[in-house]
């Protein structure tokens, strides 16, 4: 449960405004009491979202500002979206927090509001929900710095002079505080562009299942493949699958992910090689989404398939 100190330093946070002082290309880091690297975004500028967002890894990020990157189409965006995690420390609608984070600020609250604050922890293709108290751990001590840091703003704005845009250059150097027994210190760690489309990188069948694909017979037919975005709710939340169409006969297949694994993505790629295993592998693999060739192409060179992206009819048109 959300601790009332942490509902204290969420409004202290809000109060300074700092997120109009740093926006959120303007990223930074801090080095955490277990000594691990933490990503910070903060967020809130123009927008009645306010808060900030934590990072724990660098693809975390990446997953997270990629969307800011030019997408053809949603499904293709979302499967991106869907492989990030992040701690999220903010002020937001009532439908954008988990029933359980709702609930506590209603009560800490007393009243309905417009913006409600809470932490949201977002998992790797998992429903949001409440941080576990080493998450809220983290989140305090991001609060901490980021209310130093609007001090130290306020006492000099050159203080701002840490921070950089990302982008569009390939790496940017970002500050990275550390707290010690005399106050914070900060150096320069550099980061790739995060502002960049990109495909997560699917884990390949093992070697023996591969070669058993390989050694298959190549047969007359297609399939026509996309990973497509599924209903969710938030008790079950796996909002990608494999839609799959044969040429012949034709029949359509959902391959779904393994249910409860840390890698849902490569588990569907797992259970399309099952499924070529059954039925025979094809004479090509045919797609027109760019982010399913992309995520593809790796197992279809392993099996020696060829696989080709189709621009998909309404595009052709509209060129």
């Amino acid at each position: 449960m959300t601790s009332i100190s942490t509902y204290e330093k969420l409004y202290a946070f809000r109060k300074t405004k700092i997120y109009n002082q740093i926006t959120s290309r303007q990223l930074f880091a801090y080095r955490a009491n277990d000594k691990n690297i933490v990503y910070v975004d903060v967020f809130g500028a123009g927008i009645p979202h306010i808060g900030i967002s934590l990072f724990r890894t660098k693809q975390d990020l990446r997953s997270y500002y990629a969307l800011f990157g030019d997408y053809p189409n949603q499904d293709d965006e979302y499967i991106v979206y869907s492989t990030m995690s992040l701690l999220e420390c903010s002020f937001s609608p009532k439908d954008m927090l988990p029933k359980q984070v709702y609930a506590e600020a209603r009560q800490y609250l007393g009243k309905q509001a417009v913006l409600y604050p809470g932490l949201v922890a977002h998992n790797y293709m998992q429903a949001s929900r409440a941080m576990e108290p080493e998450e809220e751990s983290l989140c305090l001590e991001a609060l901490d710095l980021v209310l130093w840091m609007a001090q130290e703003i306020h006492k000099d704005s050159s203080f701002l002079n840490h921070f950089r845009d990302c982008g569009p250059n390939e790496e940017t150097l970002i500050p990275l505080f550390a707290k010690g027994q005399d106050g914070y210190s900060v150096e320069s760690i550099a980061i790739a562009n995060p502002f960049t489309s990109f495909y997560p990188l699917l884990t390949l069948p093992s070697k023996e299942k591969i070669q058993l694909t390989r050694q298959k017979p190549k047969g007359n037919n297609s399939l026509n493949v996309t990973f497509r975005i599924m209903p969710d709710n938030e008790e079950t939340y796996v909002p990608v699958t494999l839609i799959c169409q044969n040429s012949r006969p034709q029949k359509t297949y959902a391959i779904p992910p393994l249910e409860k694994c840390p890698d849902p993505l490569s588990s569907i790629l797992d259970n399309f090689c099952d499924f070529i295993l059954q039925t025979g592998r094809p004479q090509s693999i045919v797609t027109e989404s760019i982010g399913t060739h992309e995520m593809l192409k790796p197992f279809c060179e392993a099996i020696d398939v060829n696989i080709q992206w189709k621009t998909p009819l309404y595009t052709q048109k509209h060129n």
